[in-house]
């Protein structure tokens, strides 16, 4: 009898070490393709939020750009009032002289309200894509929790408008963008990911580790007169 019990504790251990290591195995595979999973999800994520924040930053540029012309004849409508000031004062005549000052008030005035529209359009752009790029962190980050990941974004710029001005005036220029445009443009974010489960091996209680590396870039490319977004291919790290 003591022997017949011997045998079955002998059977017994070995056995309950098998099933460990196996539901350890499959629960580590289970872990592993959730993780996959995840990147997959965070990586998409991460890019349609960023092609959906170019294409209203796309809007933008051509709302911007609409407004050359009428800068541009803003621009020559000053000159213009300029010169009939320099003329009424050479002739000492008050009323011409007042009259002049008048329609120079009334171009500089209409310069001031188009220099505000162009730059709250240039501005909008860049509080649009640091709200874009937090809320794609959080969401991230929401994600990654649920399986305790520590999650490590690396710090990316994030990009201004980035234009210069085609007329010497310093109020209501015309405006272009900048030579190597879609570099100045991508809007891009890195993270890595790390978290780590404990099974039972052959070498008893194991810690596995998973480790993960993701980001996106998203830019303005040309596209005939226009700018259009698109995934831009780069080393993330």
């Amino acid at each position: 009898m003591t022997i017949r019990y011997k045998n079955e504790g002998f059977i017994f251990f070995p056995l309950l070490a098998l099933i460990l290591v196996f539901f350890s195995t499959l629960l580590a595979y289970f872990f592993y393709a959730h993780h996959l999973e995840l990147y997959d999800k965070n990586t998409d994520i991460c890019r349609i939020e960023f092609l959906n924040q170019q294409k209203r930053t796309q809007t933008t540029l051509q709302n911007l750009l609409v407004l050359n012309p009428k800068a541009l004849a803003l621009f020559k409508e000053r000159k213009r009032a300029e010169k009939m000031l320099l003329e009424a004062l050479r002739t000492g005549n008050p009323k011409a002289i007042a009259a002049a000052s008048a329609y120079l008030a009334l171009v500089i005035s209409k310069q001031t309200s188009l220099d505000l529209i162009q730059k709250k359009l240039i501005y909008s752009v860049y509080l649009d894509r640091l709200k874009t790029s937090l809320e794609v962190k959080n969401k991230i980050i929401k994600s990654e929790s649920e399986l305790n990941f520590k999650i490590n974004f690396l710090a990316k710029k994030i990009p201004k408008l980035e234009l210069v001005r085609t007329l010497p005036s310093d109020l209501a220029p015309t405006y272009q963008p900048v030579p190597q445009f879609t570099d100045t443009q991508k809007l891009q974010l890195n993270w890595k990911t790390e978290s780590s489960l404990k099974t039972f091996s052959s070498q008893f209680w194991k810690k596995l580790k998973f480790k993960g590396k993701s980001g996106c870039i998203v830019s303005l490319i040309p596209d005939q007169s226009y700018w259009k977004p698109a995934l831009i291919e780069d080393k993330f790290f």
